[in-house]
């Protein structure tokens, strides 16, 4: 009896010791999030990146706006054929800019505007990204997006969601 209680909490002092591993390994990557934003909120001078069109067509198309004069650092993990950046944009310039380069594909639907969160609660930058007709993805937000803290710099992936590009990718391009 007495060893059975013993194993028991043996394996409950185990069991709490992963999960808060767990916990605290996943923190890091979730340090950075993003929230619905209004063009309002948009001010201030910009480095745009533009992700994507690289193939005719390319739905994988994504508009970051890296608020300048913040301690942060945007970062593109893509080739350098896979984005465009420029520096000293205005906010209004910016967010024109950004939606007509995620605008272009043909089955194109609106944007989707979203801050973009450090972990003390400060927006460092905004995310415009591409939403699609439901009837060419069958979902309307087709990407998957990862920003990754490290430092000072944020690294941005940008990427079709794998169920979805899973069901359209043919050929080499997307149909």
């Amino acid at each position: 009896m007495e060893k059975e209680r013993r194993y028991k909490r043996t394996c409950a002092v185990f069991i709490a010791v992963v999960l808060g591993v767990v916990t605290l390994s996943c923190a890091g990557f979730n340090a950075i999030q993003t929230t619905a934003a209004e063009e309002a909120e948009v001010s201030g001078s910009f480095t745009v990146i533009l992700f994507g069109a690289n193939i005719s067509n390319d739905p994988r198309t994504l508009g970051v706006l890296d608020l300048e004069g913040d301690d942060y650092t945007f970062i593109p993990s893509a080739r350098k054929d896979d984005y465009l950046t420029r520096k000293g944009v205005t906010a209004k310039e910016a967010l024109a800019e950004a939606r007509y380069f995620t605008g272009r594909y043909s089955y194109f639907l609106s944007h989707q505007l979203k801050k973009i969160i450090d972990p003390e609660g400060n927006v460092i930058g905004y995310e415009i990204r591409p939403l699609f007709h439901t009837r060419k993805f069958g979902a309307a937000d087709i990407l998957d997006v990862n920003y990754r803290l490290s430092g000072k710099e944020v690294m941005v992936s940008v990427n079709i969601k794998k169920s979805i590009e899973d069901r359209i990718f043919t050929r080499g391009s997307y149909q």
